[in-house]
């Protein structure tokens, strides 16, 4: 899970960072084409996406995990006074 956060991370640290005005010395073409940066961010998005239904199931996995014993509720903290 931790990974995946690390990697969604750079991609948005890649985003954050694209210069856009960018050119091939050589060239003088675009380095960055916005075209290609539509595509990553479309693909960004599904990963997002992915990223969340990961996190519910880790969740799900771990409540089913952790079963209460006696019926006690989860986060009850007894009066000891």
């Amino acid at each position: 899970m931790k990974s995946a956060e690390l990697v969604t991370d750079k991609i948005v640290d890649y985003f954050n960072n694209v210069d856009l005005e960018e050119r091939d010395e050589q060239t003088g073409k675009c380095v960055n084409k916005v075209s290609d940066i539509q595509k990553a961010m479309e693909n960004a998005a599904k990963q997002i996406e992915v990223l969340k239904q990961i996190e519910s199931l880790v969740k799900k996995e771990i409540t089913e995990q952790s079963q209460i014993r006696a019926g006690a509720t989860e986060g009850f903290v007894p009066d000891l006074n």
